[in-house]
């Protein structure tokens, strides 16, 4: 092969994917109904709401905690 194609970088980087990323978003939803959040709630989040939820997973726990 030549050289070109070591040093260049950008021609090796792989590229998200649109299955990978419902992957996650399936996986934070799991992790939001693990915390105690409803699954219908959790089913009405877009992804962008349910990644900010889970930057403080306490708060989530609590604000749902069945009691």
């Amino acid at each position: 092969m030549s050289t070109s194609f070591y040093r260049n970088k950008n021609l090796t980087r792989p590229r998200k994917k649109q299955s990978l990323r419902q992957h996650r978003e399936r996986i934070h939803r799991a992790r939001l109904v693990a915390l105690g959040m409803p699954a219908d709630q959790v089913a009405l989040l877009t992804g962008k709401e349910a990644r900010q939820l889970l930057h403080h997973p306490k708060k989530v726990q609590q604000a749902h905690a069945k009691g």
